[in-house]
């Protein structure tokens, strides 16, 4: 019993001590209150709050306040990005205020240059980095349309207005000719050579933009950065409570009506058709239709395309994983009826430190395009041109009452109205991208990491197009009803394993990068056609329903290329720093001797601004001399060009059996090898008045050798064409980047940033001693009598227009009548074109004789017009290009107006070849130039022939290339227009947002320029060899939206 007492009391005991030890304990924490602001007393949202050495933690709210569990004796640490982290004791306070102030490093600009990054102050060579988030308003479906203009050296087009369109970025002039005159590109480490992969890239994703200009920071791709190189870098999770943001932008878009065409009214119009049938028509008299009011077929095409842009994301992060998903929906209606184009993207971005030794990172990315819609450009039965040329007027009494019939009074002539074409014409492009790519990061020493990425892309295409009853191909031309699809697969996957060792001591900085690389492409082509449809009923849902199917068609390739390289940063006192680097990239697409190419540059730039001696002049905010030199490749060729190919043929029967045959398809080139680029940068970077005034100059001198182009053969080898090395080419230039804060003053703020690029391009030799070379672009439908009107001539720049000289109109004064043939004859001394056994007349075009053959005492004897007589006639290649941006900002209102230029640069606007010329084909209308033709009774010296219109045009149709279808393409355009607002932030944490924006813009607001066309910032081709073609370009539109932007 009394046993029993002792162990009663010892556990009331042990129960009493364990209760007030918890109470004890409980007595331990406490809740902390505090908030966090900035300098400027600005309460700062998301700011990450961690007791140290636990996992205890919390974030700030909207108004930077946070509460957090605690015992009173620990440290807290306060982590924001682009601020200094803070560790303060707790002290036992209840209250803390926490002030955080900027991360000076942090802020210093972090240029990505290609396997790494470095300060901008330690950059060497000539880079230029471009920030989306001064983009942001802007209603661009692509980064590249919305970074024209805005960089020096960086030229950017698109082959028309096409929603959806793929632009093509030129750095430096054209410094290749293989048709790929693209530069690289690089998202997030993985190079990507197919500029149609851009397409998926959406602009809301991406945090910046760095273009490599110069060899010495390109060389570090090698063989794949003799264009140029185009870093992007997506957007990332940052650490803190998940952030979302959402934007929408709503527009309209439609053609402007300043830059429509003018043709002929309905008086004008019957006028000549009257001129056309000796007087008379079915029309009567023109008399009769001064008061009609013509059909306007533009109207009939052309209207307003309206314009939805969504785009989410969620960001957010701790310590260890940060994350990032983003989608997006664009859905385009094209300013051409039955066009529009629609977008869904897709991406999430991961990453995560697995150890303190290890981080793993991911990237997907997936988009879904469909552009729909009649692809007009260089297409033979051209919609734009119909519209020029479709007759505006009926005779009176005969009018269908319906603009939607067709002609049928001349059937050789009869074609569908333009608008029917587009009705009845099915067009699609289906694109489905998707990248992957995943890294590990080990830290092996200090300072020594190793970095493996794993990169893969997949494309599919699909090509689909039908012409219906209702088109002129179905039911006026040969092939009746008919369609094809054509499938396109694309694969690229890389591996890359990259040693990095950085080391710091005192004044040194070094930093050292080995890479090793593999990569494999493969493309897959299926095609298939049929025609003669027996009806439109079920379109290209069933080919095999027609009458006539094609073969169908496919084409495989593949390449596969490995590389290696090595690079040294060095840095000495923050002012010298030197940067060498040598790649070697070999390629399958080579025979054995030449698969490798080898790829060096060095680079040096000079803080001279740190020295003494310069800073004491009180003159210099920053100074810095660069200069560098590179050399890179390019293999952008077909994978089996060096080779020799065989195709299966048609066989034959042998002893009962019927025997395959085959054939050489294409001619080996063993001699093949990689086209090299070699560059010279000289540079300076300034900056005065605290740096409210800085810019940077760069001069170049770049020469590329061992041209790669698939040119013609001599016929007695049996071939047409054979892929060779043909000559070499040079650019060189100058660059000038301006950026001024002019005022700067209370709530006031007016900056201005000017770019303007001097570039001359010039071919220095072609293979074999040849001076020149005629090129003939391709067009399903020519407008010119001759082929080739393009040159490459030794001494001028590449892709000359190529023609005669237009020199007036031939007047009654320059014939006399043959007494024998009644012919009228030109008299002598006076230049003529032969045509067919037919000579030249009144009102015809005349053209120099350039090329005259003289005698022996120096007097012309040869007054034949004829192809030697062609020369340079127009060059597509600017003097200068460039763009101006001014932007002012008042309290939390701002207002941007972009401006770009091009000057000096021609267009060869074949359009007037078609509707700027008169001809004996009734029924057709024409520009409104033709109006003031020349006629016996108008006998004006210079202008707009009637080709086939009188006795001595009867069959000379003029449509020569010459000047006169060459103008200035010279342009000044107000490409931007935003005004916008930013809440304050005191209503946003009343609204618990971070942020809201709204804004309006205008973009291609006006074209001041001398062009008569449509938009003269066009080229159908798209290729280095063909620029400054207007065939009919879808036209440009001009476009008004509102963009809302919200961050929760």
């Amino acid at each position: 019993m009394k046993n029993y007492y002792i162990y009663r009391v010892i556990c009331g005991l042990l129960l009493w001590c364990l209760t007030l030890g918890s109470a004890e304990a409980q007595k331990k924490f406490y809740m902390l209150a505090g908030a966090v602001t900035d300098e400027s007393a600005t309460p700062l949202i998301g700011v990450s709050i961690r007791v140290e050495g636990t996992s205890n933690g919390t974030i700030t709210d909207i108004d930077g306040k946070f509460k957090l569990r605690v015992k009173g004796e620990e440290k807290l640490i306060f982590s924001y990005v682009g601020y200094e982290e803070k560790v303060i004791p707790i002290l036992r306070r209840s209250i803390m205020e926490v002030q955080l102030s900027p991360d000076v490093e942090e802020l210093e600009e972090i240029v990505v240059i290609g396997y790494g990054e470095v300060q901008a102050r330690d950059v060497t060579g000539s880079v230029q980095r471009v920030g989306m988030k001064d983009l942001k308003d802007f209603s661009a479906g692509s980064f590249e349309q919305a970074l024209q203009g805005r960089m020096a050296g960086v030229q950017i087009t698109a082959a028309d207005g096409t929603p959806g369109n793929v632009f093509s970025i030129q750095v430096r002039g054209a410094g290749t000719i293989t048709g790929d005159g693209n530069p690289l590109y690089v998202i997030d480490g993985f190079p990507i050579e197919d500029p149609e992969f851009m397409e998926g890239i959406n602009p809301d994703d991406i945090e910046d933009i760095t273009i490599l200009k110069d060899a010495s920071a390109a060389a570090i791709y090698g063989a794949q950065g003799s264009n140029g190189v185009v870093l992007i870098t997506t957007k990332s999770g940052t650490k803190g409570s998940p952030k979302v943001n959402f934007s929408a932008r709503f527009g309209v878009s439609e053609i402007p009506q300043e830059r429509r065409y003018e043709t002929l009214s309905a008086y004008e119009f019957v006028r000549l058709q009257n001129e056309i049938n000796g007087g008379t028509s079915s029309y009567g008299s023109e008399e009769l239709y001064r008061d009609v009011q013509a059909v306007d077929w533009q109207d009939k095409i052309f209207r307003q395309g309206l314009l939805q842009d969504y785009n989410m994301s969620i960001a957010g992060g701790s310590d260890l994983t940060k994350f990032r998903f983003s989608a997006g929906y664009r859905e385009q209606e094209g300013t051409l009826i039955e066009s529009d184009y629609q977008r869904f993207t897709t991406a999430l971005k991961l990453d995560q430190q697995v150890k303190p030794w290890m981080d793993m990172g991911l990237n997907f990315r997936y988009t879904h395009s469909l552009q729909k819609g009649m692809n007009i450009t260089g297409n033979s039965v051209n919609v734009v041109t119909q519209a020029l040329t479709y007759r505006p007027v009926w005779p009176i009494g005969q009018n269908p009452g319906s603009d939607d019939e067709y002609e049928l009074e001349d059937v050789s002539n009869a074609f569908f109205p333009p608008n029917k074409t587009l009705e009845n014409t099915d067009r699609e492009r289906a694109n489905d991208q998707f990248l992957a790519s995943a890294f590990i990061k080990l830290k092996l020493l200090k300072g020594l990491e190793f970095r493996t990425d794993f990169n893969y892309t997949f494309a599919l295409q699909e090509n689909k197009l039908f012409y219906n009853r209702g088109t002129n191909q179905a039911d006026r031309g040969t092939s009746g009803i008919s369609g094809n699809i054509e499938n396109r697969k694309g694969l690229d996957w890389r591996n890359s394993n990259q040693l990095t060792y950085k080391f710091k001591k005192g004044d040194h900085n070094l930093n050292l990068t080995a890479v090793q690389e593999f990569r494999y492409n493969s493309s897959f082509v299926n095609r298939m056609a049929s025609n003669h449809f027996a009806t439109d009923d079920f379109g290209w849902n069933n080919m095999n329903l027609g009458v006539s199917p094609q073969m169908n068609t496919s084409n495989f390739n593949r390449s596969t290329m490995l590389a290696s390289l090595g690079r040294v940063i060095y840095g000495f006192k923050g002012k010298y720093n030197l940067t060498a680097s040598i790649r070697a990239d070999g390629s399958s697409k080579f025979r054995a001797k030449n698969r490798f190419g080898y790829f060096p540059s060095a680079a040096f730039s000079w803080q001279a601004g740190d020295e003494p001696f310069i800073a004491n002049l009180n003159v210099f905010d920053d100074l810095k001399f660069r200069v560098s030199y590179g050399e890179t490749g390019n293999s952008r060729i077909g994978a089996f060009d060096a080779l020799s190919t065989v195709v299966v043929t048609n066989g034959a029967y042998f002893n009962g059996r019927y025997q395959l045959g085959a054939g050489q398809n294409s001619l080996a080139n063993s001699d093949l090898k990689w086209e090299t680029s070699r560059t010279l940068n000289v540079g300076t970077d300034f900056g005065f008045f605290d740096n409210r005034i800085y810019a940077n100059v760069d001069a170049y001198y770049r020469t590329t050798d061992d041209l790669l182009l698939r040119a013609k053969v001599s016929p007695s080898t049996g071939y047409t064409q054979l892929t060779q090395n043909i000559g070499s080419i040079a650019n060189k230039g100058i660059e000038l980047n301006i950026r001024t804060i002019n005022i700067e003053k209370d709530q006031f703020r007016w900056e201005t940033n000017f770019n303007i690029t001097f570039n001359q391009n010039e071919v220095l030799s072609l293979s074999d001693g040849e001076q020149y070379r005629y090129y003939a672009p391709s067009f399903g439908g020519a407008f010119f009598a001759e082929e080739n009107y393009y040159a490459m001539i030794v001494g001028q720049p590449v892709g000359q227009m190529y023609g005669y000289v237009y020199d007036g109109l031939y007047q009654m004064d320059d014939f006399y009548r043959d007494p024998n043939s009644g012919q009228l004859v030109p008299k002598p001394g006076v230049p003529y074109v032969k045509d067919g056994g037919s000579v030249v007349g009144p009102g015809m075009p005349k053209y120099k004789n350039v090329h005259s053959e003289v005698d022996a005492d120096g007097n012309v004897v040869d007054y034949v017009i004829d192809e030697n007589d062609r020369t340079v006639i127009g060059n597509p290649h600017p003097i200068h290009y460039g763009g101006l941006t001014n932007t002012f900002r008042y309290k939390n209102f701002d207002l941007s107006i972009f401006m770009n230029w091009s000057f000096g640069n021609d267009v060869l606007n074949a359009n007037r070849s078609k509707a700027g010329i008169a001809n004996k084909q009734q029924n057709r209308n024409y520009m409104a130039e033709v109006g003031n033709r020349w006629t016996p009774d108008n006998a004006i010296e210079s202008g707009v022939w009637g080709s086939g219109m009188t006795e001595w045009m009867s069959t000379y149709n003029g449509r020569l290339a010459s000047t006169y279808f060459v103008e200035d393409g010279s342009f000044l355009r107000i490409q931007n227009i935003t005004l916008g607002y930013n809440l304050p932030k005191q209503t946003l944490r009343k609204l618990k947002m971070n942020s809201f924006r709204i804004a309006l813009s205008v973009e291609n607001a006006y074209v001041f320029t001398n062009y008569s066309g449509y938009d003269p910032e066009v080229s159908v081709k798209n290729h280095p060899m063909y620029s400054g073609i207007d065939w009919s370009a879808y036209p440009r539109a001009r476009s008004y939206n509102l963009s809302l932007n919200m961050g929760f």
